[in-house]
């Protein structure tokens, strides 16, 4: 079994379907909402750039994080 690479990220667009309106409003009127995100990247979306490499997912699940 291979090693996996490290990485990190500090961008990513997500495609929301279910929920995309209300999304959409609570945004407008609450700002932004933190949400977990498990996806599965599965090859390049873009070239090197000689920052970074956008990089397409399936998105397994997200989860609304709940506000303390």
């Amino acid at each position: 079994m291979s090693k996996r690479p490290k990485i990190t990220s500090a961008y990513a667009i997500v495609d929301v379907m279910k929920g995309r309106k209300a999304l959409a409003r609570h945004l407008a009127k609450h700002g932004p909402v933190r949400v977990t995100i498990v996806a599965e990247l599965t090859e390049p979306y873009g070239s090197d750039d000689g920052t970074s490499i956008e990089f397409n997912a399936n998105v397994i699940s997200i989860t609304p994080e709940t506000p303390a």
